[in-house]
């Protein structure tokens, strides 16, 4: 385990708060980015966990209130579903082609169906208002589940922005870095010949 006084001295050194006059402005630079960097992420990611997490919600709750008003009926199968030669979970559906009435009207489509499964074999869907199929709709704990994962994915997003940023910095401070070089080496590389 480090001592104290030791990782209080490679703080100082990473965020160049020492006066150490080999230090280039670019390497200062570079630090003061990253402890902006650092500084700047708590309140950042949560912001965005905390944005995420009510857009989603929101979203979410639109479709529970039932702004789309979905009902079931029974669809029949128009086709056999292709079978799938490799063992898939019964969670695999593939699309067939498949005939429904609703409100009177028949209507046609392509809906989810086990692979397998026989043409006329009756499926139960969910429709919209004018009859068009949808998907199955939005439950409370689906809906808890995708807030949950907005207010994580968040924080990852402003952490992957925030390590790129930090690389393009870095990247564009190497390539000043290394011309630097190269110049300084084009004025003693001749000296060194002799």
């Amino acid at each position: 385990m480090l001592e104290p006084v030791t990782r209080r001295a490679r703080l100082v050194r990473i965020f160049a708060f020492d006066r150490n006059e080999l230090r280039r402005w670019s390497d200062r630079i570079e630090a003061w980015f990253l402890l902006g960097l650092v500084i700047t992420f708590v309140p950042l990611a949560a912001v965005a966990a905390i944005s995420a997490a009510r857009w989603v919600h929101a979203d979410g709750a639109r479709e529970l209130d039932g702004e789309t008003r979905l009902t079931q009926v029974t669809a029949v199968l128009a086709r056999d579903a292709p079978a799938v030669e490799m063992p898939t979970p019964e969670s695999v559906l593939v699309w067939v082609e498949a005939r429904w009435t609703a409100g009177g009207v028949r209507h046609a489509g392509d809906i989810p169906a086990v692979p397998g499964t026989r043409a006329g074999t009756s499926v139960r869907i969910w429709i919209d208002a004018a009859g068009k199929f949808e998907q199955l709709p939005l439950t409370s704990s689906e809906l808890s589940a995708r807030v949950v994962l907005a207010a994580v994915a968040g924080p990852v997003a402003v952490a992957v922005g925030m390590v790129l940023a930090w690389g393009v910095l870095r990247w564009l401070l190497d390539r000043h870095r290394l011309a630097a070089w190269g110049e300084f080496l084009s004025m003693v590389g001749p000296t060194w010949t002799r």
